[in-house]
């Protein structure tokens, strides 16, 4: 859904925020905005998504990877694909591996090898791991 606001800001279109910002195209490239259509993350990503528990994925040179509130690269563009998993992870996919991205607040993201035998919504067979700043 664009947020009407958008075309006036200057963006070709502008999405519902998450985490107070909002995902927004101009020049068919993505960053992200706040509430008064500021730029914070600057328009250089082929797409990204909402965030997550301060994580949103942002794709870059055919490549997914993690960035901050901030901008700033968490986890290093080296995906094929990722998607969301579950209420609070994100699934990776790369090449034939896929691993779990777990973001929180307050550790670094987790990433976890994904268990061959895990269904979608069965959470309680991740393993996770806390990872000190």
């Amino acid at each position: 859904m664009a947020f009407s606001q958008g075309k006036r800001w200057g963006f070709d279109y502008v999405c519902l925020p998450s985490e107070g910002l909002f995902p927004a195209r101009k020049n068919s490239v993505w960053g992200f905005i706040d509430k008064e259509g500021v730029l914070i993350i600057p328009t250089i990503y082929q797409i990204v998504w909402g965030f997550k528990a301060g994580l949103a994925p942002a794709k870059k040179n055919g490549l997914w990877g993690f960035i901050d509130r901030k901008g700033r690269v968490i986890i290093d563009f080296q995906y094929d694909f990722v998607y969301p998993s579950g209420r609070n992870y994100f699934s990776a996919k790369k090449g034939e591996e896929t691993v779990i991205v777990r973001p929180s607040d307050w550790i670094k993201p987790v990433l976890i090898a994904f268990p061959e035998n895990l269904q979608a919504g069965n959470e309680e067979t991740i393993f996770s791991a806390v990872v000190e700043n």
